[in-house]
């Protein structure tokens, strides 16, 4: 608020009046202006320490609250720092464990592979084994067989060496007795037809089996057993051996009842002039056999049949392959109770024989299929080895077939002069 001119006029007129020094009272006024001033300025500056005091302990405060907070937060901070220690030092564990179970099963599956290949080398020892005793054991029979070779050969030949000094004595006699006779013989074997010679080139050897059921083989020889006149079924294997030609001169073998009356001087039996009957075929043979009155009935009826399959009672198979041990014929018959129930006949090599020499070599074995064993006569046709000229059914055959089917039982067909 200002104050006139007036109002000063005024005042100092009265401070005139009043006889106040001014200069003394202003003087003073300024000492309280000055206290004033001091005074405030002194309150200001408490004040203002006040007020800093107050903003420091608000700060203080403020800071305290904050690192409160920031020790909450990093108490937080510290928690979840834990939790993601314990996390990744369980990932280190479980890298480790990983790590180790890898190593397992590595170490597993070398070890698999280790005794896999033990396995297997175990197993090609044991084979190795297996054929290292084969080998020994064939090695062994390699040498015993061996040894049996070396005996038998030292046998034939000390036998061929007795044989020989035999031969050559027996020529030695032989050829001063024959010598009176080689003119009359010559003479007489002349007239001789030549139709009953039957010349076959090489021996022909045979071989014959007897088996029952049971696949025993046996030493005998058995018959046929037939009711009344039941006749028996030949079956001859149809294959492309088996032609209508060689079909029938087997038909004819087995059929045929010619006969022929031979000199007993040309087949050993017996002096010149007297004879024997022979039979070109085992249907003359059997019939008179079967008038002997046999126990059982001898078979003389025979049905013929051409199959591919083997049925029938007998057999027979043409064959063109050769029998390693070189026999020209086979026959195996199977037994059961003391009789013949199937005979099986193989002729081997067809290609290389003659109708002739089919129909010889095939009435040798035909002859084992009725049940005979082989001939202990040299010049008989069921000799092992047939070499007589005179290849046909001889009496004695006939003798053996009756008492074949009359019980009687050998291994052996014994025929005498």
């Amino acid at each position: 608020m200002e104050i006139s001119d007036s109002e000063k006029a005024e005042l100092f007129r009265k401070w005139d009046e009043s006889g106040v020094d001014l200069e003394t009272y202003n003087n003073r006024i300024k000492d309280k202006v000055s206290k004033i001033e001091l005074i405030l300025e002194k309150s200001k500056w408490e004040l203002e320490n006040k007020v800093a005091e107050e903003g420091y302990n608000a700060h203080l405060a403020q800071k305290r609250n904050s690192s409160l907070y920031s020790s909450n937060e990093l108490g937080r901070k510290i928690h979840e720092l834990e939790k993601e220690k314990v996390w990744f030092e369980a990932q280190i564990l479980s890298d480790k464990k990983i790590h180790e179970l890898e190593k397992d099963k590595t170490r597993l599956e070398a070890q698999i592979l280790s005794d896999k290949k033990i396995h297997e080398l175990e197993k090609s020892n044991i084979e190795l084994k297996t054929k290292l005793d084969h080998s020994s054991e064939n090695l062994q029979d390699a040498k015993q067989e061996k040894v049996l070779l070396t005996k038998k050969v030292d046998s034939k030949e000390q036998t061929s060496f007795v044989m020989m000094k035999k031969y050559y004595m027996t020529i030695a006699i032989a050829g001063l007795i024959i010598g009176g006779f080689v003119g009359a013989f010559t003479l007489y074997q002349d007239s001789v037809d030549d139709d009953y010679m039957m010349l076959i080139g090489e021996h022909a050897k045979s071989k014959y089996l007897v088996q029952n059921l049971r696949g025993d083989t046996l030493a005998t020889w058995f018959p046929w057993m037939l009711a009344g006149s039941q006749a028996l079924q030949v079956n001859i294997l149809d294959n492309s051996l088996a032609t209508d030609e060689r079909i029938e001169v087997i038909q004819n073998t087995i059929s045929s009842d010619e006969t022929l009356d031979i000199d007993n001087l040309l087949t050993h039996k017996g002096p010149e002039g007297t004879t024997q009957t022979f039979y070109k075929g085992w249907g003359g043979a059997l019939q008179v056999a079967a008038q002997q009155n046999t126990e059982l009935q001898i078979p003389q009826t025979f049905d013929f049949s051409n199959s591919k399959r083997p049925i029938g009672d007998i057999t027979i198979e043409l064959s063109s392959l050769s029998d390693p041990d070189g026999y020209s014929g086979y026959t195996k018959s199977v037994v059961d109770r003391g009789e013949i129930l199937k005979s099986y006949i193989i002729i081997y090599d067809v290609n290389s024989i003659s109708n002739e020499q089919l129909s010889i070599i095939f009435m040798h074995e035909f002859g084992h299929a009725l049940g005979l064993a082989h001939s202990s006569d040299p010049d008989d046709l069921m000799y092992p080895v047939i070499e007589t000229n005179f290849p046909y059914i001889s009496e004695c055959m006939v003798d053996a077939i009756a008492g074949l089917y009359d019980g009687l039982k050998s291994s052996e067909v014994t025929c005498q002069s």
